[in-house]
């Protein structure tokens, strides 16, 4: 045996490799260990699967769907990424006791020395970990239902038509967390007013989801002049008396239809974009302090501009240019703005942004920030 094979041996953590027919090449001395000898190539036979009965076939079965390691190892051979992953198999045969296991999974393709790719996967055991002993898991399990609920309650609360009195709107509203901390929303005040915002709420999980349920609460859809709205919204803020962790910022427009006026104010959000029918981009710095309780005194600064038929209205949260790639370079304003091509419809658009800034970022493991634009055909 030469240095490295006995190193991959003897490495104090399980490791196996597979083929794209989820064949077992290899197990090294941790593994068979951990799960005992076996002559079978079949990964469900050497864990002694409960679900594999007489002559199945890992992976072929009925059950085998459910599988959460089958999934791991597919998404790696068929999706062709790297996988890391944390998952718990039910009722696995372990020195001859069945148990479930919290196991913490890698899986990374690499080359075959025949026609076969081959899948070198390693797993470490956290069963004993504090977080995953069974009060933990159950906590675990009911904070993650009530996380799920939460996601499904943002959601609802987003618009699902996408045109109010021939005026047509598309948006991104891409989250990082389950619960997000931005938030959106177009609406109807009556035949002649069109109101909305933008929102960027701190934090992520449950606080932000508190402060977008209340930010849906309070806001007043039939006011029709945005700094009002505003003005109104820090009133509240500050009888909910929200810590000073907790600030939202956020842009609120209402369109003007008979006159073709779009009136905004802001609180500390970024600033709004419109793209003119000559394909050039205006963009309209308005003050505004941010809904917090950081200070004594609250502004909310409101503009008013005339548009014409075929302009496009683009608002977004901070998260669409400060996304970051593997380099750590950020997405920024510039490209952003050159997404923006007023020969293309806004939802050919927004599939563009959506596109970009996927590509942009698709190296990156995990993203920091929620991003989330709005579009929006000034008819």
């Amino acid at each position: 045996m030469d240095f490295e094979s006995k190193i991959l041996c003897e490495i104090p953590i399980i490791l196996f490799v597979i083929d794209n027919e989820y064949k077992i090449r290899y197990k090294n001395e941790e593994f068979i260990s951990y799960f005992g000898s076996s002559n079978s190539n079949q990964l469900g036979r050497i864990i002694n699967c409960e679900n594999l009965k007489n002559d199945m076939t890992c992976t072929k079965t009925a059950k085998c769907g459910a599988c959460e390691l089958r999934k791991a190892l597919y998404d790696c051979i068929t999706l062709n990424k790297v996988v890391y992953k944390r998952l718990i198999l039910k009722q696995v045969s372990i020195n001859g006791e069945r148990k479930d296991l919290n196991l913490r999974i890698s899986v990374k393709k690499v080359d075959g020395e025949d026609e076969n790719d081959l899948y070198i996967c390693l797993i470490d055991d956290i069963s004993e970990i504090s977080f995953v002993k069974q009060d933990d898991y159950n906590i675990d399990r009911k904070l993650l239902h009530d996380l799920k609920k939460a996601s499904y309650m943002q959601n609802e609360m987003l618009p699902i038509k996408k045109s109010i009195e021939n005026v047509d709107f598309d948006y991104i509203y891409n989250q990082c967390f389950p619960v997000g901390g931005d938030f959106l929303n177009v609406y109807k005040i009556d035949d002649n007013y069109i109101g909305g915002y933008i929102a960027d709420v701190s934090g992520h999980g449950m606080s932000s989801g508190l402060l977008t349920m209340f930010l849906n609460e309070v806001f007043d859809k039939e006011e029709k002049e945005p700094k009002n709205i505003l003005k109104n919204i820090q009133l509240r803020f500050e009888k909910f008396r929200f810590s000073s962790n907790e600030y939202i910022t956020m842009l609120v427009f209402v369109l003007d239809l008979q006159n073709r006026t779009l009136k905004f104010s802001n609180a500390g959000h970024t600033t709004p974009l419109t793209i003119l029918r000559d394909g050039k981009i205006s963009e309209y710095t308005i003050n505004g302090t941010p809904i917090s309780s950081w200070f004594n005194k609250y502004n909310f600064e409101e503009a008013t501009i005339q548009y014409n038929e075929g302009d496009k209205l683009v608002l977004y949260t901070d998260g669409a240019i400060d996304l970051k790639n593997h380099n750590n370079e950020r997405f920024g304003s510039k490209r952003f703005q050159e997404l923006l091509n007023n020969n293309y419809n806004i939802h050919d658009i927004v599939k563009n942004i959506n596109k970009e800034l996927s590509n942009f970022s698709k190296q990156l493991e995990n993203k920091t920030d929620d991003i989330t634009v709005l579009l929006l055909q000034l008819n």
